[in-house]
């Protein structure tokens, strides 16, 4: 039998637990031990008719790329759904401080909580430091959309939101890093000032605004190309080969994971 990746993460919607350390029936045990988060993990696989090894999240793990999977990139990872996500594991040996799984679009996981107060639900792929991603036996990946293309001129492009003063996240801690600020993740006046310092001495439209120009240009900067804002032939090969040099999908793309791995989040 094979389970489309989609109806993982159906599944593990519908069958999200609830804050560790409640009372409330659902909580997630498996036996006479807490099981949390890998509890959920062993129900989620079990409602789709896969019967996962062990309870704790690095045995999970280890059962999987044994018995069919196998470890997978970041970029793999947040671009197809059902995909777990694993932080502590050694190899996936042993036990591990918490499991998830990949939403696959793009953005977010899937988790539930674990004795560590790890939150329930949607999360920002980011927020939690994931450190390995596994496919699962039994589980059809085909077919899933591999994240944003390269366009068909071969050109790469800047695949982040546009941030300003009062944004806040991931990317603005990106931003911060890149341009040499406190990474707080909160997008204030002292941010903008840099931002503009950076849009006046790279000879771009100088307005406080992190849009694709000036992403493009601190892309550059990193990368260590010309800096005009553009994102040319130059900057795409400049790009591709960072991301091949640092075990990313090479597309050109600048993503959260490309911007994540350049700015050393």
């Amino acid at each position: 039998m094979t389970v489309p990746a989609q109806a993982i993460t159906d599944a593990a919607k519908a069958l999200l637990g609830i804050p560790y350390g409640t009372d409330n029936p659902q909580r997630y045990t498996l036996g006479s031990g807490e099981a949390d988060c890998s509890g959920w993990f062993y129900e989620v696989l079990e409602s789709v008719g896969i019967y996962a090894g062990g309870v704790l999240s690095g045995s999970e793990a280890a059962w999987a790329v044994t018995n069919g999977g196998e470890w997978v990139d970041a970029e793999f990872a947040i671009n197809n759904p059902g995909v777990g996500c694993l932080i502590g594991g050694t190899g996936g040996v042993g036990p591990s401080a918490h499991i998830g799984l990949s939403a696959g679009d793009g953005e977010q996981c899937l988790e539930s909580p674990s004795a560590e107060g790890h939150q329930s639900g949607l999360s920002p792929f980011w927020r939690e430091p994931w450190e390995q991603f596994f496919t699962i036996p039994g589980v059809d990946y085909t077919g899933n959309p591999p994240g944003p293309p390269t366009p068909a001129d071969g050109v790469g492009s800047i695949d982040l939101p546009t941030v300003q003063e009062g944004s806040t996240g991931q990317e603005v801690r990106g931003l911060q890093a890149l341009i040499g600020v406190a990474a707080d993740g909160e997008f204030g006046p002292i941010t903008e000032a840099a931002v503009r310092q950076f849009q006046s001495a790279a000879s771009i439209g100088v307005d406080g605004v992190v849009g694709p120009e000036t992403w493009t240009a601190l892309v550059q900067r990193a990368v260590g190309a010309a800096i005009d804002g553009q994102y040319g032939p130059e900057t795409t090969a400049k790009v591709e080969a960072y991301q091949q040099a640092n075990g990313l999908d090479v597309d050109g793309v600048v993503g959260p994971l490309t911007l994540a791995k350049l700015s050393g989040q």
